[in-house]
């Protein structure tokens, strides 16, 4: 039984993949899911973000292989998105002055109750509004 939903940002994911600060506790969440004690999701919009910055950082080819080899690999549920939810991040945005892409990770872990795992101070502004578990 699944008894804990915790989301991922691109920053979360990034941290993992570099084995930077915080990387353990995403190791940790992920083996949760693995043994079905959680379920781990990240939008598909983040998802976009950590292709971007590892094609820029490594190369395309590199982000490319990561996807398509390591990504389907863990167990991390890719979250797509209605006109609702652009809507919907696009007004987070607004109001509360987020990007917009961490605007879909904020309401993936509002639409999911679960818990925001991040690296990106930027989400202070969202405390009110989801979970948030700071990896630094």
């Amino acid at each position: 039984m699944k008894t804990a939903f915790w989301v991922l940002d691109a920053s979360a994911l990034l941290a993992y993949l570099k084995k930077e600060e915080g990387f353990r506790k995403v190791m940790e969440v992920l083996a949760a899911a693995d043994a079905g004690s959680a379920e781990v999701f990240i939008n598909e919009i983040n998802l976009g973000e950590v292709y971007s910055v590892i094609a820029k950082q490594r190369s395309p080819s590199a982000a490319d292989s990561i996807f398509s080899d390591w990504l389907p690999l863990i167990p991390l549920t890719p979250v797509s998105n209605t006109m609702t939810d652009i809507l919907t991040a696009a007004g987070l945005t607004v109001r509360l002055d987020l990007h917009y892409a961490d605007s879909f990770a904020a309401i993936t872990a509002r639409q999911r109750n679960g818990v925001l795992l991040t690296t990106d101070r930027d989400f202070e502004k969202a405390t009110g509004e989801i979970k948030i578990h700071w990896l630094r």
